[in-house]
């Protein structure tokens, strides 16, 4: 892999090598978004965090025997589950589910929120 990018060839999968062209680690989407971000979640984000976790390891576990092409680590490339919730909760006073449980009020959005918007069930 190093050669053929060293001779300009950026075949299939280079993405998966990201972190070993930089000397810090790479940053995330939290680390662009303002303090004032307002997060909609569409679906029970946490359990879908964690189904992604589960295949990010599924499929290192199996890459594990290509010799030509051997995986990074998986906390390399993405948040874990855990991390991406620690980071989240930073955040959950300025989260809203795109849908509501019906019966459940309307969140109160932060001031700078459009006050012509509507919140639908």
């Amino acid at each position: 892999m190093y050669k053929a990018v060293s001779n300009g060839h950026f075949g299939a999968g280079v993405e998966y090598y990201l972190p070993l062209f930089f000397e810090n680690e790479l940053e995330t989407l939290f680390d662009y978004i303002g303090e004032d971000a307002l997060f909609v979640s569409l679906g029970d984000v946490h359990a879908e965090a964690n189904r992604f976790w589960s295949d990010v390891k599924s499929r290192y576990a199996m890459a594990q025997g290509d010799e030509t092409y051997p995986p990074l680590l998986p906390q390399h490339l993405y948040l874990s589950a855990d991390v991406f919730a620690g980071r989240l909760k930073k955040t959950t006073d300025k989260c809203y589910p795109m849908f509501p449980a019906r019966n459940t009020p309307c969140p109160t959005l932060p001031s700078t929120a459009n006050p012509t918007s509507r919140c639908r069930h």
